[in-house]
């Protein structure tokens, strides 16, 4: 019995050890191989909150991801599980699985630049960001006119207008509608500082 018993862990460490070499093999050549030889360009948005395993559904979805037992393999081995960020992405197909994940964890998404220029009302400049499926629309009318929000940025008006500075800005999708606003009032609060020193 102790002998049969001692054959049968051989033979399973031996599948065992066969198993790993092969998966290792599988690995590398996945790892830096490219998606496919089509040189295509493929957008993706990864929404705040979604779990990795999602995050591997939605580039599969894209024809990024065929083997996502694979990939999930990498990204751990990488130690990305958690450092993958949300965004919208611009991936070419020439990319290898490697890269991809590089990308995702560097958060190096996609950016829009989008011009502000004098005298637009604020009606206007959310038509402008919402063209760019920046914001939702009717968040930032209402937010134009929320005290508290107002407040919080030291904004002592019934409204955002006049507030939102005019300038060329480098914006995302991954971006709420609250941080785009912030973000331009911000930069209007930093160029008023500036004019305003002797």
């Amino acid at each position: 019995m102790k002998k049969t018993n001692k054959k049968i862990l051989h033979i399973l460490l031996a599948c065992l050890a066969i198993f790993v070499i092969v998966f290792s093999a599988l690995l590398l050549n996945y790892t830096n191989s490219p998606i496919d030889n089509k040189n295509t360009t493929v957008l993706v948005n990864i929404r705040v909150g979604t779990s990795l395993s999602e995050v591997v559904k939605i580039l599969k979805q894209a024809d990024l991801v065929k083997h996502p037992v694979l990939f999930y393999s990498l990204v751990v081995m990488k130690g990305a599980t958690r450092s993958i960020r949300a965004g919208e992405y611009e991936f070419n197909t020439s990319l290898t699985p490697s890269e991809l994940i590089d990308k995702l964890s560097l958060g190096d998404m996609r950016y829009y630049y989008v011009t502000i220029p004098v005298g637009l009302s604020i009606q206007e400049i959310a038509t402008r960001l919402s063209a760019f499926n920046l914001i939702n629309k009717e968040e930032f009318l209402e937010l134009a006119k929320d005290k508290a929000f107002l407040e919080s940025m030291n904004i002592k008006a019934d409204s955002i207008e006049g507030y939102l500075s005019p300038d060329t800005y480098l914006l995302s999708r991954s971006m709420t509608t609250r941080q785009i606003m912030r973000v331009m009032v911000y930069h209007g609060q930093k160029l008023q500082k500036r004019t305003s020193k002797p």
